[in-house]
């Protein structure tokens, strides 16, 4: 299923920010901080399943849009 969301509703939603560290297995990390609505918010918003999870790419935005 494929769900769209307009930037309105995610400017309702409630946004979070935190600190994530970030490893490569080539030996680097850093630190880095994200912010937006969470995953679990916009599935509860779609009323999907608690359990739901997400496999495979996200299609980029640019995707979706029709073209003008």
């Amino acid at each position: 299923m494929l769900l769209l969301v307009a930037g309105a509703l995610l400017a309702r939603l409630p946004q979070h920010t935190v600190r994530l560290p970030i490893a490569c297995v080539e030996g680097w990390s850093v630190e880095c901080e994200w912010s937006g609505v969470r995953l679990r918010d916009l599935i509860n918003q779609a009323d999907g399943s608690p359990e739901a999870f997400l496999t495979g790419r996200v299609p980029r935005a640019e995707r979706l849009l029709p073209q003008h």
